[in-house]
């Protein structure tokens, strides 16, 4: 079943797909309630799973200038346990929903700005990209899983 893009009243908002459903914003009946509270923004409206359907997923898009974040990457020495960049903050959020249960996982989407390759320092624990590479969050999507219960 393929995601179908989805109208969302929050202005933080700019994109948001979903399948197995449709969400439904104000005040009406028939759904189930739900919210998801990523730091500042709260997104609260309703879930209509599709006629027998047990789940609901999809994702919600937020640009990376909405959130107050560490911008810069959060290992910049690299070592065994961290050996290459690209790890950034991400914004904590929480949920809940009327019924069943709703799961949210954020992760960035990243711009990639400037050449990765040719590596600096091939094989040393200061290997690193490119002069000028930037894999920053441009956005952050919110993957949201509804389920109902057994």
């Amino acid at each position: 079943m393929p995601f179908h893009s989805t109208a969302c009243p929050v202005d933080n908002v700019t994109h948001l797909k979903v399948r197995g459903g449709r969400i439904i914003w104000g005040d009406s009946h028939g759904g189930i309630p739900f919210s998801i509270h990523v730091q500042t923004t709260l997104i609260k409206g309703l879930l209509q799973p599709t006629s027998g359907s047990k789940q609901m997923e999809g994702w919600i898009e937020i640009p990376a200038d909405r959130f107050h974040l560490n911008t810069g990457d959060l290992y910049p020495r690299h070592d065994s346990e961290h050996p290459a960049p690209g790890v950034f903050e991400v914004p904590k959020s929480n949920s809940q929903c009327g019924a069943g249960d709703i799961q949210v996982e954020v992760f960035p989407l990243r711009r990639h700005q400037g050449r990765r390759w040719p590596m600096q320092n091939v094989g040393t624990s200061e290997e690193s990209p490119a002069p000028g590479f930037s894999e920053q969050p441009e956005a952050f999507r919110l993957y949201f899983r509804w389920s109902q219960h057994e």
